[in-house]
């Protein structure tokens, strides 16, 4: 059985894959309602890397790794 963490873990990384395609194409992105990464994006686009990706674990539950990869995805 999955859990809600785990679906909302997976919810928010198809977010950011949206999000990424948007960008790709130069479309603009549709309004959200509420994103939990938000705070993650502006620490990593501050320059405050490290600080984004413990939130980033935090809210995600993820490893170090993915939680690295998806903070300097944010920023390109």
């Amino acid at each position: 059985m999955t859990s809600n963490f785990e679906l909302e873990h997976r919810v928010a990384r198809l977010e950011q894959l949206v999000e990424g395609l948007y960008r790709h194409l130069d479309l603009p992105l549709p309004q959200q309602q509420y994103d939990p990464l938000t705070p993650v994006r502006e620490l990593a686009l501050a320059g405050k890397t490290i600080p984004a990706i413990k939130l980033y674990r935090e809210i995600t539950r993820t490893g170090l790794k993915e939680a690295k990869l998806a903070v300097e995805a944010m920023t390109r």
